[in-house]
């Protein structure tokens, strides 16, 4: 992953996993003039964000500078690209960049475990016999028994136009 510009971590918003991120990181690194609790309340009530779908919100133990005690948001990465947009800066494009490569860094990590139990328990097979070109895609278990010449893509879109061009150790043997 690229070099983290601020701390994206995941947590639950109503009982949901989700990648979050602190509001007050975010604002920090966009720059923004205004306080932190002006600016999140306006941008909240200004896009309609929805406490508890788009972030969260709890007390920090520490204290502003008037003495009170700190409010802390968590932003779903959703709520902070959007954040980072209407920003309408060079920090807003690098940040929103930033979380389009975290979602796509977590994309491919929980897809790569998914591929391996589908090959493991279970191939998409494609039919490439003109009788049974209706059958066009199907799913089977190990027990691929009844002997139709077909390979297994797995995710990698493989085709081709005869059975001679597939891998041998493909190939299923018509009883």
């Amino acid at each position: 992953m690229t070099t983290a510009l601020i701390s994206v971590f995941t947590g639950s918003i109503s009982s949901e996993p989700a990648l979050l991120v602190n509001a007050r990181d975010l604002h920090a690194f966009l720059g923004v003039g205004k306080v932190f609790a002006a600016w999140v309340a306006s941008r909240i009530e200004e896009y309609g964000f929805i406490e508890n779908q788009d972030f969260i919100v709890f007390s920090n133990s520490g204290k502003n500078t008037v003495g009170r005690r700190r409010r802390d948001y968590h932003l779903t990465l959703d709520t902070a690209k959007e954040l980072a947009m209407v920003e309408r800066n060079e920090k807003g494009r690098q940040i929103r960049r930033y979380f389009i490569e975290c979602e796509k860094q977590l994309k491919q990590q929980s897809e790569r475990p998914q591929q391996r139990s589908s090959c493991r328990y279970c191939a998409t097979v494609t039919v490439f016999d003109a009788v049974t070109q209706s059958l066009l895609q199907m799913t089977v278990r190990d027990d691929c028994y009844k002997g139709l010449a077909c390979h297994i893509s797995a995710g990698l879109g493989w085709r081709t136009n005869s059975f001679t061009s597939l891998p041998r150790h493909l190939l299923i043997k018509i009883n």
